[in-house]
């Protein structure tokens, strides 16, 4: 293989990540709001790491992808 066919290789390569990165949502659309930032917060959260005195995180909510369920039996009724 030529150099000059592996530099058109590398390049189409190339284009097509180029490509797909304009693909890319940076800002996605969220059901729920995004909790607010801040930086108190999060200095706090990162004392109570070094002290070990973590907070217990809430409940995540239940998702619903996959929701189907099985009878247990494989084989034909």
């Amino acid at each position: 293989m030529s150099i000059e066919t592996t530099r058109a290789g590398i390049a189409i390569g190339l284009a097509g990540l180029l490509c797909a990165c304009v693909l890319i949502n940076r800002r996605p659309p969220y059901d729920t709001a995004l909790p607010a930032a801040s930086g108190e917060h999060a200095a706090q959260a990162t004392a109570r790491y070094r002290t070990d005195k973590v907070k217990k995180p809430e409940r995540p909510a239940t998702s619903t992808i996959g929701g189907g369920s099985s009878s247990g039996s494989a084989g034909p009724q």
